[in-house]
């Protein structure tokens, strides 16, 4: 009985099989763009594919922390572009869910109207106000008036 680990052409396990049949998986070939290493059929998938790489041997790393980090070269790197992608995602959502306050039916009054405002304002400020964010946690969203 063996097990196979994919790996992708940056070192990274795709994923693991356990075939039925134990040549299936020939070590060392290519299937779908990753190459098949053997390992121990005991080794514990989410492990495998969490913490280890491929470097011309196994070797072991942290977990990828949050979804805005790649392995590069051997290293965790952040992507900037996924990132703030997701963020700008967030944002919009807010801003489309105050769009009613500034209609001009809206029954809001001129000063609400204008808090409204300047909370949508910093709310597209956002992404140049945090430029330096690299995590969530990093970016405090206005508070929506009242």
């Amino acid at each position: 009985m063996i097990k196979v680990a994919l790996i992708k052409s940056n070192g990274e396990v795709a994923y693991t099989v356990s075939p039925a049949v134990d040549d299936m998986y020939v070590d060392g070939q290519t299937y779908n763009d990753c190459i098949a290493k053997h390992i121990d059929h005991t080794a514990n998938d989410a492990v495998v594919i969490s913490t280890w790489y491929w470097d011309d041997k196994w070797k072991t790393r942290e977990a990828k922390s949050d979804d805005w980090h790649d392995w590069v070269d051997n290293a965790w790197c952040f992507n900037s572009i996924d990132f703030w992608d997701f963020v700008r995602g967030q944002r919009n959502g807010l801003i489309i869910d105050s769009d009613w306050t500034q209609v001009t039916d809206s029954p809001l009054s001129s000063a609400k109207k204008t808090e409204w405002a300047r909370y949508r304002q910093a709310l597209r400020d956002a992404p140049e106000t945090y430029s330096y964010a690299t995590s969530l946690d990093a970016i405090i969203w206005p508070t929506k008036p009242r």
